[in-house]
């Protein structure tokens, strides 16, 4: 069985798609049995591995490497390198690790590239990081066309689900009672934080609603919520809002499972910009509104498993939201095909695809 040594200066216990990401696929890969990856994080960790495992629900054990002080990979990686075949980044700014895991310890490195030019700054650490792979892994073709690597490369969706999470269905009225969400509203979700996404457009999309729908925001910093709450209170459509803070990914579904409609406010546009949300979006089931930028449409089609528009404004996305309410026919048929649509982008298949990868290279 080949060893994977997979190197993050990510905290783990965090709530982020990106810790999401890497736990997963450590633990997938490493269920399907022809790899070990041992997940090395140089984060000073509060949590211990038992309770992130319980956050991300992890189901399959793993090997995890944490430490209640801040650590250096490069040390890491110099004391551990005779167990592994292989070193995993993620981390544009681990450029230099990866180069001297290549062309010192003469290690196998795989790379998963999953941005651009999103900070300018950045740019020439993730051309390093490329220089120094074997392989590398993207997270849309849009990012696999913008570098153009002659190297050994797939493409690899970048979250993904739990499908035991998405099984049982329960009765709506009865996730909504458990829940404290309202009966009888329609209920528009958004789930994620507002990194590159738009605050002020949520707010404003609320006024332009019927006024049985109501705005379920989930998982935001709170900060972010005495924002919106505040502008909502200017408005005088506080009533209408309710927002979350931040949840374990594994109380998420629920919420998901429980709404009318998942919207998608994205803001950028970049040849990586795909937000890992969609994939649970899709799992559930539910009719998406989303901005159609190129990275999204790898994933949602308009028309058969999502509404897109072409500019997230409130205006674009209302009027998606209410061809929806009003026909039931486009319900049915959206929720349906993102039903079916989403048993490709399950973590299990991620893992699949990214352990065919990792022989590839060895």
């Amino acid at each position: 069985m080949h060893q994977v040594l997979y190197l993050t200066r990510a905290k783990l216990s965090l709530s982020r798609a990106h810790t999401l990401n890497i736990v997963k696929t450590a633990e997938y890969v490493t269920a399907l049995g022809d790899c070990t990856v041992t997940l090395f994080s140089a984060a000073k960790e509060s949590k211990s591995k038992e309770a992130i495992f319980h956050d991300k629900a992890v189901r399959n054990d793993f090997p995890l490497d944490i430490c209640v002080r801040r650590r250096s990979v490069f040390r890491a990686l110099l004391s551990l390198h005779r167990k592994y075949d292989v070193i995993y980044l993620r981390d544009p700014f681990l450029w230099h690790v990866g180069c001297f895991a290549r062309f010192i310890l003469r290690k196998k490195v795989v790379f998963e590239v999953h941005g651009s030019h999103e900070w300018w700054w950045a740019k020439p650490f993730w051309r390093f990081s490329i220089a120094a792979a074997h392989g590398l892994l993207f997270i849309t073709k849009n990012l696999q066309e913008y570098y153009n690597s002659a190297k050994p490369q797939i493409v690899v969706h970048t979250g993904g689900f739990d499908a035991a999470d998405f099984e049982d269905r329960p009765d709506i009225r009865e996730l909504r009672s458990e829940l404290s969400l309202p009966q009888n509203a329609t209920i528009i979700l958004y789930a994620g934080s507002f990194l590159w996404h738009s605050k002020d457009m949520l707010v404003s999309l609320i006024e332009k609603l019927p006024q049985s729908a109501i705005l379920v925001v989930l998982g935001v910093k709170k900060e972010e919520k005495q924002v919106l709450e505040k502008m909502a209170r200017e408005r005088n459509i506080l009533h209408r809002l309710m927002v979350i803070g931040r949840l374990t990914p594994s109380a998420v579904p629920p919420y998901l499972l429980a709404a009318d409609i998942l919207i998608n406010p994205l803001l950028i546009q970049y040849p990586g910009s795909v937000s890992s949300k969609l994939f649970e979006y899709l799992a559930a089931g539910k009719p998406i509104v989303s901005s159609g930028g190129a990275a999204v449409r790898e994933i949602l089609i308009d028309g058969q498993n999502a509404l897109l528009v072409d500019s997230p404004t409130a205006e674009h996305f209302a009027h998606a939201i209410k061809r929806i309410i009003e026909n039931n026919n486009v319900r049915i048929l959206l929720s349906k095909n993102a039903l079916k649509d989403s048993r490709a982008y399950t973590w299990q298949k991620r893992a699949e695809v990214v352990s065919e990868f990792l022989k590839g290279i060895l």
